[in-house]
C-alpha cells in the first residue's frame, strides 16, 4: 500500500525535509507515506503524545486545516537546508534536528517558531519517532527584567490592593465577566 523506500538512500534528514514539503502541499498521502507503521509523535509544548500512523496522521490533518491557506512550513539553518543530522548507522543518518518558523504571506508569524527530531527506522527507511517542541505563547521574564519587578509590585502594592480587595467582594460581578455576563451586575451591587 505504502510505497517502499530504501532504508539505504534514506536519512532522517532528507525525510524531514519531504515531511515539512507534503505538509506545505497539505498533502497528508504523502505525509503518511513517509510515516513508520508504529510511528510515535510527542508534542512538547501541549504534552500530546501520539502513537502509530493513522493517530499521527490524523493529527497533522486537523493542524493543517486550522492553518490558513497561505501558511508555510520554512526550515531554518543547515546552510539553507532545514535539517542537520546525527547517529550515522550504515550510510544512513537516523536521526535529525530541524529549526522551523511559519510564515504567512512571506513574512514570520509571531510565535510561529519550533524545534524537532526525528529519527528513521533503520530497516524501513521511515520516520518512527517525531518530537517537536513548538515556540511557547506565554513567556517569562528575562532574568534581567526579574530584578526590577519586586520592587514595583511594593510601589504598587498599595495602590492596587484596595481595589484589588474591592474586586474579590465582588464574586459575582468577576464570574459573571467571565462567564459569559449571563450573571454581571454594575461592579457597586452584590
Amino acid at each position: 500500500m505504502w510505497p517502499q523506500l530504501d532504508p539505504s538512500d534514506t536519512h532522517s534528514g532528507e525525510l524531514s525535509d519531504s515531511l515539512f514539503a507534503a505538509l506545505n502541499r497539505r498533502d497528508v498521502s504523502a505525509v503518511l507515506s513517509l510515516l513508520a507503521e508504529d510511528v510515535s509523535y510527542e508534542n512538547l509544548g501541549s504534552s500530546t503524545q501520539l502513537r502509530g500512523r493513522s493517530d499521527v496522521g490524523r493529527f497533522y490533518l486537523e493542524a493543517l486545516a486550522a492553518l490558513p491557506a497561505e501558511a508555510v512550513f520554512v526550515l531554518e539553518g543547515a546552510e539553507g537546508g532545514g535539517s542537520a543530522g546525527g547517529t550515522d548507522v550504515g550510510g544512513g543518518v537516523l536521526q535529525a534536528g530541524v529549526a522551523w518558523h511559519l510564515e504567512l504571506g512571506g513574512v514570520a508569524a509571531p510565535l510561529s517558531r519550533g524545534v524537532g527530531v526525528y529519527w528513521a527506522h533503520p530497516s524501513s527507511g521511515r520516520l518512527r519517532r517525531i518530537v517537536d517542541a513548538p515556540e511557547h505563547t506565554v513567556k517569562q521574564a528575562a532574568p534581567a527584567l526579574s530584578h526590577w519587578v519586586p520592587p514595583l509590585l511594593r510601589g504598587l502594592g498599595p495602590l492596587v490592593l484596595p481595589a484589588a480587595r474591592g474586586v474579590t467582594r465582588r464574586g459575582r460581578f468577576m464570574r459573571g465577566l467571565f462567564c459569559g455576563g449571563a450573571t454581571a451586575g454594575p461592579p457597586g451591587v452584590l
